[in-house]
């Protein structure tokens, strides 16, 4: 999978690629086969790389807010 368009670093988090792209959103994919398991419009543009913090996923965004997913409501 190409990220040409990603706005952020990737990081794999509980088997799951993720990333922001330059559309503010969130990108959640399968990293076998390449699929977009989900992907979360944020209104900005991911920052900083996702990282897991107490069980969730955590990413800042351009405007300084830090975006908190339950990795659960994304399978």
């Amino acid at each position: 999978v190409p990220f040409n368009n990603a706005a952020s670093p990737p990081n794999i988090i509980d088997n799951i690629l993720v990333f922001g792209d330059n559309n503010n959103n969130l990108i959640f994919l399968n990293p076998e086969n390449g699929k977009i398991i989900k992907s979360l419009d944020l209104g900005f543009t991911v920052s900083t790389r996702p990282v897991e913090l107490d069980g969730l996923i955590a990413a800042g965004t351009s405007d300084g807010k830090l975006v908190l997913v339950n990795p659960e409501g994304i399978r």
